[in-house]
């Protein structure tokens, strides 16, 4: 249960993230 919770701070899907960090 705690590792789902983890996954939903941090996604993994660059579609979901909103940073320019991830893509160039």
């Amino acid at each position: 249960e705690d590792k789902e919770e983890e996954e939903h701070l941090a996604p993994a899907d660059p579609s979901d993230v909103s940073t320019d960090d991830l893509v160039p």
